[in-house]
């Protein structure tokens, strides 16, 4: 898959206007290819997933909940921002609240 004309977030650490070549899932390449185009990307940004390292929870939310909707809501809160990867983060609560969780 050829993804033609992205705002890519490159190797070192710049924007470029630029295409990004996938194969088999993977990225494969990353610049402007001769191929014709499978997705035209034009004034879109192309980065790599996120990772979130610390996060409580949002959207009225949180990891300390303890319960499945909380995960599943946060979890799609975050996918549709990019993020790819998450740490759930606890709150320090008092004992007789986590044990409750």
């Amino acid at each position: 898959m050829i993804i033609k004309n992205g705002i890519v977030f490159t190797d070192n650490c710049e924007f470029q206007k630029t295409d990004v070549t996938i194969e088999e899932d993977r990225i494969a390449g990353v610049g402007k290819s001769h191929s014709q185009a499978d997705i035209d990307a034009s004034n879109l940004y192309i980065i790599p997933g996120l990772v979130e390292i610390h996060m409580h929870g949002a959207m009225g939310f949180d990891f300390s909940d303890g319960t499945d909707e909380a995960f599943s809501q946060l979890a799609i809160f975050l996918i549709q921002r990019g993020v790819t990867s998450f740490l759930a983060t606890s709150m320090s609560l008092p004992k007789p609240r986590l044990e409750l969780i």
